[in-house]
């Protein structure tokens, strides 16, 4: 039922960015395994997680509206008609306009670790940094990833960024002897991680964080007691990242 809810969620997202997201033909319906249709599941979460984070949910742009006089960490900061949060930055000479779903005031008691901040800023464009949703995760969860995935495609973090699915039994070796599973799923987990592959979990659990996860700096989790605290967790990292929320 839980993949059912999330697989309902991700098609809504993707309806409401059907600028965005080219809506698909309808696939003629065949008979499936109980196997087959587990894996179209992943294969549907997986297609639609690498879409929105590479499609382009990316708020910049010229300045196209007046900020009123709402500063914090010598930001200017304006909400829109969407009502959203709204401040221009500098990214080597352009200036651009990103949205957050939250003010930096309401995300400052969001458990970060501020470490995380160097850890992402330490990876470039040989390595590569993994947005992994869990199945049962809010679809909340993929919209989260696509707006961290913003900071990329400004290059302002130069780590290629990728989307896949979490599966804490996913095994490698076996994935690839066995010629019946579907390779064009992108499933991994924190057993594969390494100095130049980094995976961020997504996932819901019994605290709302971004930390290491029992210290391995190259898999980090960002748990969410409910699904709303993803973009919050996201957003506060954003900041942090941006050097408009400075941890102390």
């Amino acid at each position: 039922m839980e993949e059912k809810k999330v697989i309902k969620k991700i098609e809504e997202i993707k309806v409401s960015n059907d600028k965005i997201i080219n809506k698909e033909k309808p696939i003629k319906k065949i008979k499936k395994t109980n196997e087959e249709k587990k894996n179209s599941k992943k294969i549907i979460i997986a297609t639609i997680i690498t879409i929105i984070i590479f499609a382009g949910i990316i708020f910049y742009a010229k300045y196209s509206l007046q900020p009123e006089d709402n500063i914090y960490s010598g930001f200017e900061f304006f909400e829109d008609d969407s009502e959203l949060w709204n401040t221009f930055f500098n990214i080597r000479g352009t200036d651009y306009q990103m949205a957050f779903n939250y003010h930096p005031t309401e995300v400052l008691d969001m458990n970060v670790d501020p470490k995380i901040e160097n850890r992402l800023f330490d990876l470039d464009a040989k390595d590569n940094l993994v947005l992994a949703i869990d199945e049962d995760a809010s679809s909340t969860a993929v919209v989260a990833a696509a707006q961290l995935s913003r900071l990329h495609k400004l290059r302002y973090l130069f780590v290629p960024i990728n989307g896949a699915i979490y599966d804490d039994e996913f095994n490698i070796t076996a994935h690839i002897q066995d010629p019946n599973k579907n390779n064009t799923v992108f499933t991994t987990n924190c057993g594969l991680s390494s100095n130049s592959f980094v995976i961020m979990r997504f996932k819901l659990g019994n605290e709302t964080s971004i930390k290491f996860y029992e210290d391995n700096v190259n898999c980090i989790h960002v748990t969410a007691q409910e699904p709303e605290e993803f973009r919050m967790l996201i957003d506060k990292l954003t900041y942090q990242l941006l050097g408009i929320i400075k941890e102390e």
